[in-house]
């Protein structure tokens, strides 16, 4: 890994991570100009997509004294792997926790927390599970933890079974642009953007996904990290009902689900009024979990 790794200002810095198994890992990270800085925040994006889908809220909470980071998933955005192709979940997380590791490593002071966001919530909530002191806090949005049946059906679900045993590549869905967000012009950027895979899901992918939120179901009632929980009460990637299911289920004494009324699959990409208070909800919880919180000063 870069010496450099972390760099200074608010734009994105890319360097590359190297997992376990010799693949390159795009990243970014984006450092806070505040003298003090409050605490470490990693961004796990969904399928499809890649880190600087998430500039902007990174760019948000840096302002409030957040040192942010990401990398693009393996086969994802500018990471090396087959596109969107995945032979085993714990991959995934697997990444997370040595990039997160290995920069703790440098900053052991700091309070780590990690955002989600559907695929990239499932991959949180595992990473959180099998690693609980590695995280101060996960913040989800719209987390894939169960299956939509509205989309996703019996048969869709038995074909994708089939197919990741002897056809893994086959593509078996995709996601509707027009399902992300209320906000065309956010579909739009979505449609043109070159790094977003948008071709369909891939049937070993798919198996994968379906695996991973059965785990989560199986062992909600282990989590016991706090937790904060955003979903839009439209959405129709990923159900709501997941949400819930989290909160009522989980041992979490400190958990929150808050639902906006209206909002489709990315609430953090949405309408500007619901975009401002989402961002607004995750700052103050960052913010009202680390006011005690020991602090580094920033080296100019």
């Amino acid at each position: 890994m870069d010496d450099q790794l972390m760099g200074q200002g608010r734009c994105a810095d890319a360097h590359v991570f190297e997992n376990t198994r010799g693949q390159k890992l795009s990243c970014k990270y984006w450092n806070s100009y505040n003298q003090q800085l409050r605490c470490l925040v990693f961004i796990s994006h969904g399928v499809g997509e890649h880190s600087m889908c998430y500039n902007d809220m990174a760019k948000t909470l840096t302002e409030e004294g957040c040192t942010v980071f990401s990398h693009d998933h393996v086969g994802h955005g500018e990471s090396e792997g087959t596109r969107v192709h995945i032979d085993d979940f714990s991959f995934y997380c697997d990444d997370v926790v040595a990039h997160v590791k290995k920069i703790k490593e440098r900053h052991v002071n700091l309070p780590c927390f990690i955002i989600g966001h559907s695929m990239g919530g499932t991959v949180a909530i595992i990473a959180a599970l099998k690693n609980p002191d590695l995280f101060s806090g996960v913040i989800l949005i719209s987390p894939a933890i169960l299956a939509d049946d509205r989309n996703v059906g019996s048969f869709k679900i038995f074909l994708a079974r089939m197919a990741g045993k002897i056809w893994p590549s086959m593509q078996i869905g995709s996601i509707s642009p027009e399902w992300l967000s209320r906000d065309a012009e956010i579909c739009r950027k979505y449609v043109e953007d070159p790094l977003v895979w948008h071709g369909g899901l891939k049937a070993r992918w798919a198996c994968c996904m379906l695996d991973s939120m059965n785990y989560i179901q199986n062992n909600l009632e282990k989590i016991t990290f706090p937790f904060l929980l955003l979903h839009g009460s439209e959405d129709k990637i990923c159900q709501l009902q997941g949400s819930t299911l989290m909160l009522e289920k989980s041992s979490s004494t400190d958990k929150t689900l808050k639902v906006y009324q209206g909002a489709y699959h990315q609430v953090h990409h949405e309408l500007a009024e619901t975009e401002i208070e989402v961002l607004r909800d995750i700052s103050k919880w960052i913010i009202s979990r680390t006011s005690h919180a020991s602090t580094e000063v920033y080296a100019k």
